[in-house]
């Protein structure tokens, strides 16, 4: 068999280039607390991991995508920072904070500081007592608010002639970077923090330039791995765009994975960084949740009841195994 056809014929028999991971060191179980931070990838492996009860808090300002600001927003949650009326941008009927995501926002300036500060005094002990940081990067272009020359987390659809867009380099980032572990260090010296990269697309800022933004992304995290053990890299965006490499796996919008696409970076995940007893937990608990998620027809309530209480004791049952 010549070397053309052994391709041909691997090739036919696999129509991808599958990631194999080794997993890691890092045996998490549902005793260890976990925070995400960052891009939409935290909202939705955080979401499972929390389907699942696992001990995780996601986003303690929203969505975030570049590095400054969500160092900035950890840093936040790290001093307890109070927000003030002062902090809040009044526009199109609503106080936005520069420094959150629009779920923030509210046309009452009291209701917002009510939301943004208790999010941080929530967040705080989570991270305190916390194992694992999760920190997910989306892009490295950045916008600067010109009135006050404040690097912000959201425009708020502010007009964009009101803000000056930098991409930031990758010696930017790996500075931000070390900064930020110096200081997860000293507050919480037992986390250990791993960086992704969504596979999410900016193509607002255009094709080329999303390319140049990952890439400074990618250089940066890989410098600072390679200095710091209790730092590492998972490969959500290689997982998307190498491995299942096909628009089947995202959304409408042709940019967002899909349902099909999260689930196959949840398992790679779990499998990496999770203990053997847990992975063996996990399927286990499945037929559980999904009873206690759906409401059965032509049922009692009584009955159902009875049935969802036992269900809930086979449920702590297992998690008291860990």
């Amino acid at each position: 068999m010549t070397p053309e056809s052994k391709l041909k014929k691997s090739t036919l028999n696999t129509f991808r280039t599958e990631l194999s991971l080794k997993r890691s060191n890092l045996n998490f179980t549902h005793r260890d607390g976990i925070v995400m931070m960052g891009s939409c990838f935290s909202e939705n492996i955080g979401a499972i991991l929390k389907r699942f009860r696992f001990d995780v808090e996601t986003n303690s300002h929203g969505i975030l995508f570049n590095p400054i600001s969500i160092s900035n927003a950890l840093l936040d949650v790290m001093n307890q920072r109070k927000f003030i009326k002062a902090d809040l941008l009044f526009h199109n009927g609503f106080f936005h904070s520069l420094s959150h995501h629009g779920f923030f926002s509210e046309n009452n300036a009291l209701v917002a500081l009510s939301k943004i500060n208790d999010s941080i005094d929530a967040f705080y002990p989570k991270l305190k007592s916390a194992k694992l940081l999760l920190v997910t990067y989306g892009s490295a272009w950045v916008y600067y608010h010109n009135e006050s020359n404040q690097l912000v987390a959201n425009c708020h659809k502010i007009p964009h002639s009101e803000f000056a867009k930098k991409l930031l380099t990758h010696t930017e980032i790996e500075s931000n970077i070390v900064d930020l572990i110096a200081s997860m260090h000293s507050f919480n010296p037992a986390i250990q923090i791993v960086f992704t990269i969504s596979p999410v697309r900016h193509l607002r800022d255009g094709f080329f330039e999303n390319q140049i933004s990952k890439s400074n992304l990618f250089i940066a995290i890989s410098n600072v791995i390679s200095k710091y053990n209790h730092c590492h890299y998972f490969p959500a965006y290689e997982l998307v765009m190498d491995d299942l490499r096909d628009y089947r796996f995202f959304n409408e919008d042709m940019v967002h994975p899909n349902s099909l696409a999260i689930e196959y970076v949840w398992e790679k995940f779990v499998n990496w960084c999770f203990s053997p007893a847990t992975l063996e937990l996990l399927p286990k608990m499945d037929p559980i949740l999904r009873f206690l998620e759906h409401r059965p027809m032509k049922i009692s309530e009584v009955l159902h009841e009875e049935m969802r209480l036992k269900k809930m004791n086979e449920l702590t049952a297992l998690l008291q195994r860990t």
